[in-house]
């Protein structure tokens, strides 16, 4: 199934293409402190994260070789996944000092350390 634009919708969260996805961005073991996991991990924000590497992989865009660069990525999987996948990523956060709120809910990326996410590199 290649996936054109369109928005997000609770059907969604019920086929086999997200869950495929929501499977290999580990989203239910990285984000078990979101408030989503106690609404079966709905949210709108892991449903652009899985439409989004399932566009790409469809579109033979998470080869290696590829590139890719993210504006504002905090602490969010798919660099990580991307960079498991053998892209060349180069990833960007906000800087420290306008950063308050994100770092309160552990969401900025300070660090290049803080894009490593040991369970988005399971393919």
């Amino acid at each position: 199934m290649n996936l054109k634009s369109m928005v997000c919708k609770y059907s969604d969260f019920l086929t086999p293409w997200y869950r495929e996805q929501e499977g290999k961005l580990c989203i239910r073991a990285l984000y078990t402190w979101h408030s989503a996991a106690d609404f079966d991990f709905i949210n709108r924000k892991f449903w652009e994260w899985c439409a989004i590497s399932k566009v790409l992989d469809e579109r033979a865009m998470l080869d290696t070789g590829k590139s890719g660069l993210g504006f504002a990525v905090g602490t969010e999987p798919l660099p990580a996944y991307f960079a498991s996948r053998g892209c060349k990523i180069l990833a960007t956060d906000l800087a420290p000092e306008s950063s308050a709120e994100w770092k309160k809910t552990a969401q900025h990326a300070g660090e290049k350390a803080a894009l490593f996410l040991q369970n988005s590199l399971t393919v």
